[in-house]
């Protein structure tokens, strides 16, 4: 295992900023309800107006901390209904500024030395990775296939992350309060994503709420998030 002395940590905004995303670069939090809004239109679309409103005027985080509050059996589908919006950016045509940093590293030969870290939701940096013929390691690189995988690590979760050991059927609903644990698996197919959210589990993805706290449902004692 070779010795990662550079990391790279990636905030809010980095991937707005990146350049080159498609379909279209993703939103900053002062966007991103009136996305979810207009893209789910049965889930996020169909907040109560009160509720929409909190997002409007306060923002995201207190707008979370209402349905939190208030309609927390709501949460899970809210969450696979994120999920499938946001594993739909992805880099086109090795545009995005991702894609140059990493070029920059492999040609100075720094690939083999460099960790990654972001809080962003999105994959867009993975995607970036695997334009580039790197591998990538989530979690354990003691777990990774191939031992030069670059670390990429979801401070937050992801919208790729999903419980690795339990099932729950469709239909069931559970509330604030309630996590289950079990380990995180990842996958970067798109269509697995999708389908995991729409007809699999019940399960919201293993990814952190947008609100104060960063609370998380799925696999709370696993080591992939940073609160």
């Amino acid at each position: 295992m070779s010795t990662r002395n550079t990391v790279f940590l990636f905030g809010a905004g980095a991937s707005y900023g990146a350049g080159g995303v498609i379909p279209e670069r993703p939103p900053l939090g002062a966007q991103l309800f009136l996305e979810l809004q207009r893209i789910c239109q049965g889930s996020w679309g169909m907040l109560p107006p009160d509720v929409a409103a909190e997002f409007g005027s306060k923002g995201f985080e207190p707008g979370m901390k209402v349905i939190h509050e208030r309609y927390a059996t709501s949460i899970p589908t809210l969450m696979r209904d994120m999920a499938i919006y946001f594993i739909q950016f992805r880099p086109h045509r090795r545009g995005t500024l991702y894609c140059r940093l990493i070029n920059d590293l492999k040609h100075a030969q720094m690939l083999s030395s460099t960790a990654f870290s972001t809080l962003n939701y999105e994959c867009v940096l993975e995607f970036s990775l695997i334009e580039a013929a790197a591998g990538i390691s989530y979690f354990d690189s003691a777990d990774a296939i191939d031992a030069s995988a670059c670390p990429v690590w979801k401070l937050h979760g992801s919208c790729n992350f999903f419980s690795a050991q339990l099932q729950a059927s469709p239909g069931i609903f559970y509330s604030a309060g309630v996590s289950f644990e079990g380990g995180v698996r990842a996958s970067l197919d798109i269509g697995e994503v999708i389908d995991h959210c729409l007809t699999k589990t019940a399960l919201a993805p293993a990814m952190c709420l947008y609100m104060e706290g960063k609370p998380v449902s799925v696999s709370p004692s696993d080591a992939v998030y940073a609160q």
